[in-house]
């Protein structure tokens, strides 16, 4: 019994000795993708530097990939890769998601020590581009049979958002006077997601509107309502759409017979 403690506390010294005397390899350096950059593959290759070794051990290396909002159950890890000349390769073993990014990094070992983890580097997957996702038209709204009284109001509507990474979103507001949008008045080149028009609309007139969203590539989509609304006409206190007698009554209901008030604000 005792020779086998013996042996055990031996194996355990030499062991911490070997350690003690062995210097680990150098950290590796990330070469490729650039931290942040696009790849348009599933299974992007990761490349770094090769690590050195003091002692002049062999040397593997150990890559592992993950995201940081669960998309993936577990990290993908890569296996021990020999060196291969002045670099270290190793692709991806499974398939990414697309529009995604993902954080790699690599570390180095002599069979005896690991080095530390190399800087974090992240990789963003886009294989195909794609348009813009659709979104709302707010404001104005659809008013059915009641109106708007400001005749400059402010448009505005959902952010688009773009799956495709670091592209951008401009707008375009139409304004019709039709529903078929035949006569329509442009405005392009919107960076944000409103806009104030720089005319006037007519009284007593029904407009459709709606607003479409590019990215870099071209690619488009447009807001999913249409919404319609009326502006209101001086006199019409009753909100009928219409000029009559029956806003004279609506008055004098409102004045002598406590009637709800006019329909002006």
């Amino acid at each position: 019994m005792r020779v086998i403690i013996i042996m055990e506390i031996t194996v355990i010294v030499l062991a911490a000795v070997s350690m003690a005397a062995n210097t680990p390899p150098t950290v590796p350096v990330p070469l490729h993708p650039e931290d942040s950059s696009v790849v348009d593959v599933l299974q992007p290759t990761l490349v770094t530097q090769i690590s050195t070794d003091a002692d002049f051990d062999s040397i593997s290396y150990f890559f592992v990939l993950y995201d940081k909002d669960s998309l993936l159950p577990s990290p993908i890890y890569g296996e021990y890769i020999g060196e291969q000349g002045d670099s270290v390769v190793w692709t991806v073993s499974e398939p990414l998601c697309e529009n995604w990014i993902f954080f790699w990094k690599a570390r180095a070992y002599d069979f005896v020590q690991y080095s530390d983890w190399s800087e974090e580097r992240a990789v963003w997957i886009n294989t195909d581009d794609d348009p813009p996702w659709t979104f709302k038209a707010i404001y104005p709204p659809d008013t059915g049979y009641s109106f708007i009284h400001d005749l400059t109001p402010e448009f505005w509507w959902e952010r688009a958002l773009e799956p495709d990474p670091f592209d951008s979103v401009f707008y375009t507001l139409y304004i019709a006077t039709d529903s078929e949008f035949q006569t329509v008045v442009t405005y392009d080149s919107i960076w944000t997601t409103e806009y104030e028009i720089p005319f006037s609309l007519e009284f007593g007139k029904r407009y459709w509107w709606k607003v479409k969203a590019t990215d870099n590539s071209g690619l488009f989509s447009y807001s999913w309502n249409t919404p319609d609304f009326r502006t209101w006409t001086p006199g019409d206190v009753n909100g009928d759409g219409m000029i009559n007698i029956m806003d004279a009554v609506y008055i004098i209901n409102y004045l002598y017979k406590g009637g709800p008030e006019p329909r002006i604000r």
